[in-house]
């Protein structure tokens, strides 16, 4: 696996074009899952509080 922090753009441009799709995909997906979630969480506690 990659070492994700730190990496250069030569790194990061081989990650994207040499790794199988099948594992690219859940790799770039699960942080931004992750967010929304947060997000999600964070803008139903401020309207239950809100309102």
């Amino acid at each position: 696996m990659l070492k994700q922090k730190g990496m250069t753009k030569e790194e990061k441009l081989k990650q994207m074009t040499e790794t199988p799709v099948e594992k690219l995909v859940p790799r770039l997906a699960i942080p931004t899952i992750i967010s929304m979630l947060v997000t999600s969480i964070y803008n139903m506690a401020d309207t239950f509080f809100v309102s």
